[in-house]
């Protein structure tokens, strides 16, 4: 983007491509050619506006999502004793493109992207809002979130490196989070609660929960087999 005095505006040719992609069909296809023509700070300020609500949203909790993207990033997986590699798909994206296009096991078709707010159809409305200036502050927010992180060490960090998971608390998945023994609370940003993969068990009582949450898993794996 360009800086005049202190306000951040997008750049002529970040703002040719958003507006080619607003008037693309919505598809995944669409999103994975705009993730492919943006740069690296470009990428990540986007990502940042679809997951939050920029016009309200302050700036550190918009920097925290950011921070997820890029832990993403560097992870190379999560090893677990006795289940191997829990998260082997974070090795394959070891970039901010491949983390923001990587897709989930869940919906129909090509599967969801694993962040829910880059869905097509979504991301087209906050980019054609955000150029329509209909988005109070948010592009001095997540470009200067987007800018802080690609920084590195001259800007300190909300998140340790391993809290790679948000909810809302209100969300409807946020106590399969809440209680899922592979996963650490970390703490809440804004409106949103951060999670960690945990590595291993901290005590033989925890190694009990995670032993039965194994077996749940895999009688549930087994059963949708069978249907």
């Amino acid at each position: 983007p360009g800086i005049a005095g202190e306000k951040i505006t997008i750049s002529p040719e970040t703002r040719k491509t958003l507006e080619t992609f607003v008037k693309m069909p919505a598809t995944r296809k669409s999103v994975e050619w705009v993730t492919n023509n943006l740069s690296d700070e470009d990428n990540l300020a986007m990502g940042m506006l679809n997951e939050s609500v920029a016009s309200v949203d302050d700036l550190q909790s918009i920097q925290a999502i950011g921070e997820t993207i890029l832990n993403r990033a560097s992870s190379s997986g999560v090893k677990y004793r006795g289940m191997g590699m829990i998260r082997p798909d974070f090795d394959k994206a070891s970039n901010i493109k491949q983390v923001l296009t990587q897709r989930s096991g869940r919906g129909s078709g090509s599967g969801l992207f694993q962040y829910d707010g880059m869905e097509p159809t979504n991301y087209q409305t906050n980019v054609q809002d955000l150029l329509d200036g209909k988005i109070p502050g948010a592009v001095d927010k997540i470009y200067t979130a987007a800018q802080r992180l690609l920084d590195g060490d001259e800007m300190p960090r909300i998140l340790p490196e391993d809290a790679m998971f948000y909810t809302r608390p209100d969300a409807p998945l946020a106590k399969d989070m809440e209680l899922n023994p592979l996963l650490r609370y970390v703490t809440t940003v804004g409106k949103h609660d951060y999670y960690a993969l945990e590595a291993a068990p901290e005590s033989p009582d925890q190694q009990k929960i995670y032993d039965k949450y194994k077996e749940e898993q895999a009688k549930k794996r087994k059963k949708k087999k069978k249907n």
